[in-house]
């Protein structure tokens, strides 16, 4: 069984993410003990010279003096999520990252520009391998994803974009590369 952070409840020894998380129980050498929510915060990446500069935010006010290229919200909180709205003008759907979508919410446009995209991207690891849904909102010259826990192309594309000059020029390209390095990963 999984928490709500893709925690793996009740093995030994056990495998999570982070060892605080959501309030289940997670068995730890025999011991019983709550899983608590992880810290919050918003990893926003901004270009600088051709590269990725990932910048980690914590607050409403830190995140006005950022003009970021990719906004990336891993299991978001209600509070992230108005950081968004009030900063950039961007409501997150409630509904991101649900799993039953109708095939024609899997991609729309709306009225104001916002180009919503909704994909799967594969978790190979060897306890279980699964589809983890990712919502991506381009706006605004700014690439928005919305995902329920890291994900390894997420890691291998920041990694090689801090990297490799000019591999990133727009946010665009941050979603075409995130495409690139799935079809390499899968």
């Amino acid at each position: 069984a999984r928490c709500r952070h893709g925690a793996i409840v009740g093995l030994e020894p056990p495998r999570w993410a982070s060892p605080e998380c959501c309030g289940a129980t997670m068995k730890r050498s025999a011991v019983l003990r709550p899983c608590t929510p992880p810290t919050r915060m918003l990893n926003v990446f901004t270009l600088a010279n051709g590269r990725l500069f990932q910048e980690e935010i914590e607050s409403l006010e830190a995140l006005a003096d950022v003009q970021p290229v990719w906004v990336d919200l891993e299991n978001p909180s209600f509070d992230e999520k108005n950081w968004i709205q009030q900063r950039f003008g961007l409501g997150i759907p409630s509904d991101a990252v649900d799993d039953d979508l109708e095939e024609s919410a899997r991609f729309y446009e709306e009225d104001n520009g916002e180009l919503h995209i909704r994909s799967d991207f594969l978790i190979d690891d060897d306890v279980t391998p699964r589809n983890v849904r990712v919502a991506f909102i381009l706006w605004r010259h700014m690439l928005f994803s919305v995902h329920a826990e890291d994900l390894p192309v997420f890691r291998l594309l920041r990694l090689r974009a801090r990297r490799i000059p000019s591999l990133i020029e727009d946010a665009k390209d941050v979603l075409l590369k995130l495409y690139d390095a799935d079809a390499e990963y899968s």
